[in-house]
């Protein structure tokens, strides 16, 4: 079954053609309801296994979940010039243009033709968004800071509580 997808804005560059069996998201036989209020792990998989790119256009972002879980499986990118974005397509993990349709669609049509290139890096660097990975490195960060044997203050949310630390014993003052 082929499901096209229409978006209202940039349409020149954003109908997508799905090819897909599953019935889960489908309202009519050729429409994906996007209107839910939460899609569940296995329906966003699904989405994102029946694409080819994550199409970011945001207009103001510090940071974009959308964009890593499109990494994870394995899309790259094309999404506005900010410089979040910048940052991983620098790394050969997409591509950033101005937010324009005719931009989106060059985008679009530069990934197309280095796609493999674009996937192999994806491939590398979803490697490093292992959860094993991210855990020993927090571990090893945390281990660093405490062997810095350099005081730490944390101050709690309460401001009457106050933990400080100088590795040889812990004060809590209230």
């Amino acid at each position: 079954m082929d499901i096209t997808i229409h978006t209202t804005t940039m349409d020149t560059i954003m109908d997508i053609t799905i090819h897909t069996t599953t019935t889960d998201i489908i309202t009519d036989n050729s429409i994906i309801d996007l209107q839910k209020d939460f899609l569940d792990e296995e329906n966003l998989s699904f989405l994102f296994y029946a694409a080819d790119a994550t199409i970011l256009p945001y207009t103001v972002t510090s940071s974009s979940g959308v964009m890593f879980d499109g990494l994870a499986h394995g899309l790259p990118f094309v999404a506005t010039d900010l410089g979040f974005f910048k940052e991983f397509s620098s790394k050969g993990l997409g591509l950033t243009v101005k937010r324009e349709p005719d931009a989106f669609a060059n985008g679009l049509r530069t990934l197309a033709n280095d796609y493999d290139t674009y996937v192999r890096e994806v491939n590398k660097f979803k490697e490093k968004l292992k959860w094993d990975l991210i855990a020993t490195q927090h571990s090893t960060l945390y281990e660093q800071v405490l062997k810095a044997k350099r005081a730490i203050v944390i101050r709690a949310p309460n401001p009457k509580v106050t933990v400080e630390t100088d590795h040889t014993n812990t004060q809590k003052r209230i």
